[in-house]
């Protein structure tokens, strides 16, 4: 079992460090998109009240929280609620059905305080994506943001082998054609994701759902790269990381043979959409769209 679990993951440093945003409140995790919030109850409770307390207003925060968080350059969640009750209602329900990560009572104060924890993605957006939407809400708000396949790594290459052997001694040809797919891919060496380093571009906000455009404007990705078919192992359009190009290439997302462009600057008032420089369109113009299709991107920025 842990050989098998081997695969799914790719070998990566421990350097690069998680895009995160914190406020007296509310944690942000950019690069896991988790939204964790905290709620601290007034003293003079019992253990019960104190917590339940403490959770409903660390509920409250993160609703707060939430309203403020881009969806994409132009929409933020609080918009998408008011004009959407599907948005809406996904939201309150996945508020109301938040992780508990930690519960502390204080005997002596006799108040609680709880830490709760939602999932951007799989809580939210996959949740409005896979909704019966009579109004024309995945095109308006989401259709852009879509997910990745799992990758493997050149390190795989020996376990690869043991389960190809075991395959075919079993006879079971369908897998022993799948690795072998696996392993000739591993083998040709092709550029494996992008990472685009935004580090020095001024007033670039963070979004669930960023565009990547050429100087004139013009939307290179996600545009119309990515499938719905896409939308099975929910984790993002991107990953946004604070380290460097080496610390990062073989993450998960881009392992093992990523390229690295430039991001010349935000795209006017729409401050989640980059602008490529000339070099940067002309090297992306030359990846496998299979890279876009599969959403195989990382966007490095500043802590």
């Amino acid at each position: 079992m842990k050989k098998i679990f081997a695969l799914a993951v790719c070998t990566f440093f421990l350097f690069a460090s998680d895009v995160v945003k914190k406020d007296k409140e509310c944690t942000i995790n950019w690069t896991k998109y988790t939204l964790t919030c905290k709620g601290i109850s007034a003293s003079g409770q019992n253990r019960f009240a104190a917590i339940l307390s403490a959770k409903l207003i660390a509920q409250r925060n993160m609703l707060q929280k939430i309203k403020g968080v881009r969806i994409n350059s132009v929409t933020t969640f609080e918009n998408g609620m008011e004009k959407s009750s599907i948005i809406s209602s996904v939201v309150k329900g996945a508020i109301k059905g938040c992780r508990v990560v930690s519960e502390y009572y204080d005997p002596q104060g006799k108040y609680g305080e709880v830490e709760v924890q939602i999932d951007l993605v799989d809580d939210i957006l996959i949740k409005i994506l896979r909704a019966d939407v009579s109004e024309n809400i995945l095109d308006k708000f989401l259709s852009p943001f879509f997910l990745y396949a799992s990758s493997y790594s050149p390190n795989d290459i020996e376990v690869l082998n043991k389960l190809l052997y075991d395959f075919k001694e079993r006879g079971n040809n369908k897998a022993v054609a799948f690795i072998k797919k696996i392993i000739y891919k591993l083998k040709e060496e092709k550029v494996t994701g992008i990472v685009i380093d935004a580090k020095n571009v001024k007033n670039f906000n963070l979004s669930l759902m960023p565009k990547i455009r050429d100087i004139s404007g013009k939307e290179i990705y996600p545009s119309n790269y990515v499938s719905d078919d896409e939308i099975i192992n929910a984790h993002g359009l991107v990953d946004y990381e604070i380290g460097t190009f080496e610390e990062v290439k073989n993450k998960k997302r881009v392992c093992n043979n990523p390229i690295l462009i430039k991001a010349k600057s935000v795209y006017g008032n729409k401050t989640s959409d980059l602008v490529l420089n000339d070099v940067s369109e002309d090297i992306l113009s030359k990846i496998d769209s299979y890279i876009l299709q599969k959403a195989k991107i990382v966007i490095l920025v500043d802590e």
